[in-house]
């Protein structure tokens, strides 16, 4: 697994959120959102899910969530 070459964590309650830019053995860039929150069977663990943005699709993605994101207001 790759290292993150840059990393931004937001904490939001129980939520944590983790925004990581990692690079490819090609030397391409790619985004990891993960979300980590206590888990519902037992509390002392937690459960991590994630997703994966590839450079190629990026600007797609922001377009999108942009988009989403103004529906939130």
């Amino acid at each position: 697994m790759e290292e993150a070459v840059y990393t931004k964590t937001v904490k939001n309650g129980k939520n944590t959120y983790f925004f990581d830019v990692k690079e490819a053995k090609n030397a391409k860039k790619y985004l990891v959102l993960s979300s980590s929150s206590p888990s519902k069977e037992d509390p002392t663990k937690y459960t991590r899910k994630s997703i994966v943005v590839f450079s190629d699709g990026f600007e797609r993605f922001m377009e999108a969530l942009t988009d989403v994101g103004g529906q939130l207001k």
